[in-house]
């Protein structure tokens, strides 16, 4: 493989071998999520105690939690309250939108936000996000949003 790819600052990088060490640690070598060492039971109670849509797989619901975890500033994330767990992920968006002139003026301006166009453009941004949180993120600022697409 050239490179690998290493996780600085919320940030993916690849680093080719001839690059020098910039002190961050490769994915393989980082610990296993405390959602990953959890059973199906206890990740179905963090689903719950956080509101968040249940899903049927425990690996989607690792995928979902571990992604959400990126997100909050938190040494223990399965520990939060839903209301700790939701300010933080709302503080998180909130930042990011209005870092985008793009995306802040078709809030300002009330023009309903496609779900899921936002959810690419936070993709992009590294602050992956299910959908589902995004509607109760816009549901709880008052922004206007859609599923679908106009035709």
């Amino acid at each position: 493989m050239v490179g690998q790819l290493i996780a600085k600052a919320d940030r993916s990088v690849i680093q080719v071998p001839s690059s020098p060490d910039i002190g961050a640690v490769t994915l393989s070598q980082r610990n296993p999520s405390e959602f990953s060492q959890m059973s199906a039971k206890e990740l179905r109670g963090v689903f719950k105690d956080w509101q968040l849509k249940p899903v049927k797989t425990k690996e989607k619901m690792i995928e979902i939690l571990e992604n959400a975890s990126e997100i909050i500033d938190s040494q223990n994330p399965s520990q939060l309250t839903q209301t700790e767990f939701n300010e933080q992920v709302f503080q998180k968006l909130s930042e990011a939108i209005k870092n985008n002139h793009e995306w802040l003026e078709k809030i300002n301006s009330y023009e309903p936000i496609l779900i899921e166009k936002l959810k690419a453009w936070l993709d992009t941004e590294t602050i992956i996000c299910e959908p589902d949180l995004l509607e109760k993120f816009c549901d709880f600022k008052g922004i206007c949003y859609t599923n679908k697409d106009k035709e």
